[in-house]
């Protein structure tokens, strides 16, 4: 629906707009079509893996519902890659002259398209490194007593969440206990005391982030 919106405005835009905008807006529709065929991947895998179980309540034959869906995903990715074509020969000089792009502006296009991916993948992997805004025990504690809880806190909220709690010498021991979670952080209470000596590891998830930490407990 967004995508749909998007496209219905930025068509518009290119009519009334001078030539070095409708330039931009050309080369800005290869960069939203490929996203709107990305985002028909999952869909489609979804489909192929579910079938039509999600046409259930409004759709008697599954097999029918799949159809639908995989036509409806695949119609869309056809359109976007109908656009970008057009846009390409639009910018080719295909369609109107005035509309070619020189070769000093398509390596700028490039330029700016890999330093705003870099930039968002630098982002990204900042987040990944400082996502955390506490942990306890502290990453490579030692003496921690037996009867711990742990416990994370992360910046910012999340709607998904889990913890694992394993030995580090040993991951398939399993740990009993009781975890609590919010959108902000987890924790994890044992039931029964940790092993004495032990390094424990301890990773956390929270969306698609993930962070892991270790301690050792108190000998005793």
């Amino acid at each position: 629906m967004i995508g749909g919106a998007a496209s219905i405005a930025g068509a518009t835009a290119i009519k009334l707009s001078p030539v070095r905008i409708q330039k931009a807006l050309l080369l800005l529709s290869f960069v939203g079509m490929s996203l709107l065929i990305l985002a028909q991947v999952p869909a489609l895998l979804m489909w192929l893996l579910y079938g039509g179980a999600f046409t259930r309540h409004w759709m008697p034959w599954e097999a029918l519902g799949m159809a639908i869906g995989i036509a409806l995903h695949s119609w869309i990715g056809l359109i976007a890659v109908t656009a970008m074509v057009a846009a390409g020969k639009a910018l080719r000089g295909g369609l109107e002259p005035g509309l070619k792009l020189s070769r000093r502006g398509w390596l700028s296009f490039a330029a700016v398209l890999l330093a705003v991916i870099g930039a968002v993948w630098g982002w990204d992997e900042y987040q990944n490194r400082n996502w955390i805004a506490s942990i306890s025990p502290a990453d490579g504690a030692e003496n921690v007593p037996l009867h711990t809880e742990i416990s994370v806190a992360w910046k910012g909220s999340y709607d998904s969440m889990g913890m694992r709690i394993d030995y580090a010498d040993e991951p398939d021991l399993h740990t009993p206990g009781a975890t609590a979670a919010s959108p902000y952080g987890i924790s994890f209470t044992p039931e029964q005391p940790f092993y004495p000596g032990r390094k424990v590891k301890v990773t956390v998830e929270a969306g698609r982030r993930t962070h892991t930490f270790t301690f050792t407990t108190a000998q005793r």
